[in-house]
């Protein structure tokens, strides 16, 4: 429970980042509570977008694929996964 709590504040963090358009330092936020959380779907749809944003496009559907296996009816990847594809 102590790693998924520190992934939370770890994706949050990433938001923030990202409000603040520090793709850079959110994508690192990312990759922390992916190390501690693999399985939260919601750090890897903004992992993937993230990636997405770099231009690293074989990384975002990774990541996006990842987020759907967990939780198959998560809308906005499978639409973010489909832009990905359309590269």
């Amino acid at each position: 429970a102590q790693r998924q709590f520190e992934a939370l504040e770890r994706y949050s963090l990433a938001e923030q980042l990202l409000r603040e358009r520090n793709l850079d330092a959110a994508l690192v936020e990312c990759e922390k509570s992916y190390q501690l959380d693999p399985k939260n779907y919601t750090n890897n749809y903004l992992y993937g977008t993230l990636l997405m944003a770099k231009g690293q496009f074989h990384e975002a559907a990774k990541k996006l694929q990842e987020a759907l296996e967990v939780e198959p009816s998560f809308a906005v990847a499978i639409a973010t996964l489909g832009l990905v594809y359309r590269r």
